[in-house]
């Protein structure tokens, strides 16, 4: 009994995968080694910093997500793939982030809330990923069914320029050392760069809506190489040391960015070496792409 209670969902999916794959031949006849696509995306993009998140101590991943930070994200693409089993996707990605800790309706947030901090950043991506069929590895196919889940890999480069709101106006953050980085007074703190690499991991599920177009769902994680993605990561500075170190123009404008407990306790005076971020972990962000392609070189539809 334990023995077809283990088989059966085997032979299940094994007659599910052959009749998909008859429909599939039954129309779409192609057994070129390598197929070529290019196509669009459109979805969504959100991520994980320092700043805001969900009530109490922030957590990694779903723990802190805060779903109404979501916001569009647009593409496009161009892939090789061989034998239906592995493909070569070079994707380009753009879109926004943001994140505020007035989203904390509550003093239960370790003094998140209190830091009361946000930024907002355009993201533009350029990423290089590798598609691994692996059902139709398992049960090597190299003619495809419509449907086919696959898990992907890669790594990619972005742009990136943190931004805050003061004053009804957009102030670019980077420029304006609000850490510290590259002072001499903190030379482990270094000035960082806005353009970075990731690494990336996700899933997605294919569908070949007819001959020469798919559809594709895909969920894709980045795992970035800095903490500065909110321009927030370690420690408040000695705020007397941005006369000392900006010229006139920027060196108020950082003081007030730099340290806004003040905005919510007029009695707050700015001091070193108060926890700002935690540098124990680099910020992410994630996408979820719904896309569409135009494929090139399949073979035509015999007639006979």
């Amino acid at each position: 009994m334990k023995t077809i209670f283990y088989l059966a969902p085997a032979l299940l999916c094994t007659i599910t995968c052959n009749n998909l794959i008859a429909q599939f031949n039954s129309t779409f006849n192609d057994n070129k080694k390598l197929l070529f696509e290019a196509g669009i995306s459109m979805g969504f993009m959100n991520g994980f910093t320092d700043l805001g998140g969900k009530e109490g101590k922030g957590g990694p991943f779903l723990k802190d997500l805060t779903v109404i930070n979501t916001l569009v994200a647009v593409g496009t693409y161009a892939n090789v793939s061989y034998r239906h089993l592995f493909a070569l996707d070079l994707q380009f990605t753009a879109g926004s982030l943001k994140a505020y800790d007035s989203i904390l309706h509550t003093l239960n947030s370790t003094g998140r809330k209190e830091r009361n901090l946000s930024f907002q950043s355009a993201i533009r991506e350029t990423a290089l990923k590798l598609q691994f069929h692996f059902l139709r590895t398992i049960a090597q196919l190299e003619t495809p069914a419509r449907w086919s889940p696959y898990l992907l890999f890669g790594a990619g480069i972005f742009h990136f320029n943190p931004k805050a709101m003061l004053d009804g106006k957009w102030q670019e953050l980077q420029p304006l050392h609000t850490e510290g980085q590259g002072f001499p007074e903190y030379p482990n703190r270094k000035n960082y760069s806005r353009w970075q690499t990731n690494w990336l991991w996700g899933t997605g599920l294919e569908f070949q809506i007819s001959r020469i177009l798919t559809g594709r769902l895909e969920f894709a994680y980045r795992v970035l190489h800095t903490d500065y993605l909110d321009d927030v990561s370690t420690n408040y500075i000695e705020p007397k040391l941005f006369k000392i170190r900006l010229d006139a123009t920027r060196a108020p404008v950082a003081y007030r960015l730099s340290d806004r407990r003040g905005e919510i306790d007029p009695m707050h005076e700015p001091s070193e070496g108060d926890k700002r971020g935690d540098p124990s972990h680099n910020d992410s962000y994630f996408t979820v792409d719904l896309k569409l392609g135009f494929a090139f070189g399949k073979q035509k539809i015999s007639t006979r």
